[in-house]
């Protein structure tokens, strides 16, 4: 089961290197890689019990000071990630313009889902969502890196403009990368599988001085094989696993690192495309200083008693239902963004 988004850096306790502190600009969404949470390690190689695959996945440990240890990994990573809304009544129009940039984009994926209904909204309009991506293949495996491909923000930005100047267009967001995260956890207990002729003593024997005596054990009469579990600390499982299979070069052993079923999406940022024209308050084809010192007037006016004219719903530029201070910063913060090239 997947559950909704996150932003790497706040809920998942990671930030990808690119990412800037105040989301995600155009010119930070090609990640090189995944930061460790405070407390993690991360693990780029396959080690004696475990396989990594650096290029694909990030893949972080913290061991416990009970011997256990708590993982959290990442995979399946999308870039290019645009999340579109298209009202009901203008998928034509949309389809249209995206004809235009379909084979200049060239994306992996295209997903629509028809009919969705916007729930806040008191007319429950409906609109058609587009989810667009890629992934960044070598060899049929998905990178991580998204610098393995092309980046495609000023193309899909150029697209944006014409959507938005046809009335097609409802939310566009920007997130760079995605990926899959999934957390789990090594109870401190290793199960080494032998040939049934192996007694527990022999494993006890050999394992002498590193780990306890065996805290339980299984046979299958079936394969002919028994499962003895001991418990060790995640940091000697490489030397348990050369020390048993140097003597039984058949057995297996498989330390009891178990994820969740659950996994959540994480995001390296977001862009709200739609940013240069809901932070243009007068309409004059710039967003830029004028528009926030207008938000700032009015609401200083409003806040005195001495409002002139209404302020209307196209300052609240940061959709949180109120015209105040913050969304003359969110203006100022994207004229600073564009300003720099950010944007």
């Amino acid at each position: 089961m997947k559950k909704t988004n996150r932003m790497l850096g706040i809920a998942a306790g990671l930030v990808f290197a690119a990412a800037t502190s105040t989301g995600m600009s155009a010119g930070a969404y090609c990640i090189k890689e995944v930061k460790a949470p405070e407390g993690y390690t991360e693990i780029k190689e396959s080690t004696g019990y475990m396989q990594i695959d650096g290029d694909t996945q990030s893949f972080f440990l913290k061991e416990n000071e009970d011997g256990t240890a708590d993982a959290v990994k990442y995979e399946f990573f999308k870039h290019n990630y645009t999340v579109l809304e298209i009202p009901n009544d203008n998928v034509s129009v949309f389809d249209e313009i995206y004809e235009k940039y379909a084979e200049k984009l060239n994306m992996s994926e295209i997903l629509r889902t028809k009919d969705c209904i916007d729930f806040s909204s008191p007319a429950q309009n409906k609109y058609m969502e587009v989810v667009m991506f890629d992934f960044f293949t070598v060899d049929g495996k998905n990178l991580k890196d998204a610098s393995a491909g092309e980046n495609k923000y000023e193309l899909i930005k150029e697209m944006i403009d014409e959507l938005y100047s046809a009335d097609s267009l409802i939310k566009a967001e920007y997130k760079g990368s995605v990926a899959d995260s999934v957390t789990g956890r090594y109870d401190g207990n290793t199960n080494i599988t032998t040939d049934d002729s192996v007694s527990q003593e022999e494993i006890d024997n050999i394992l002498s001085g590193m780990c306890g005596k065996s805290v339980d054990s299984w046979h299958n009469e079936k394969t002919g094989t028994i499962r003895y579990t001991y418990e060790i600390t995640l940091s000697r499982l490489s030397e348990l696993k050369e020390t048993v299979t140097s003597e039984y070069p058949e057995a297996s052993v498989i330390p009891r690192l178990v994820f969740e079923a659950d996994t959540t999406i994480v995001e390296s940022g977001n862009v709200n495309m739609l940013d240069p024209y809901i932070c243009d308050i007068d309409e004059n084809g710039n967003a830029d200083i004028s528009d926030a010192s207008q938000i700032l007037k009015n609401y200083s006016e409003n806040a005195a008693g001495i409002q002139k004219e209404s302020v209307g719903n196209k300052m609240d530029v940061n959709g949180d239902g109120a015209v105040n201070i913050d969304d003359a910063s969110y203006v100022l913060r994207y004229y600073a963004e564009s300003s720099t090239n950010l944007r």
